[in-house]
């Protein structure tokens, strides 16, 4: 989890580590879910900036994206 500008911000892998957002099946399988959290950010889902300089992305998703896409999919 990173501070910036004053909110939290999470990595793909943390969020599906910590078990902010699970997969459809609600599994706890941590691969799986981060499998899963990467499909909502690539369709659009769930909204997450790129702070990658290269080729390889370097999502980040805010703490309000992940409350956000909880509200929405209750």
């Amino acid at each position: 989890m990173r501070k910036i500008e004053g909110k939290r911000w999470f990595r793909p892998r943390e969020i599906a580590q910590e078990g902010l957002i699970k997969n459809s099946t609600g599994g706890d399988n941590v691969e799986s879910n981060y499998n899963f959290i990467l499909n909502l950010i690539k369709s659009g889902r769930l909204a997450a900036k790129n702070y990658g300089m290269g080729n390889t992305p370097y999502w980040l998703v805010s703490e309000d994206e992940i409350k956000r896409y909880h509200t929405e999919t209750a």
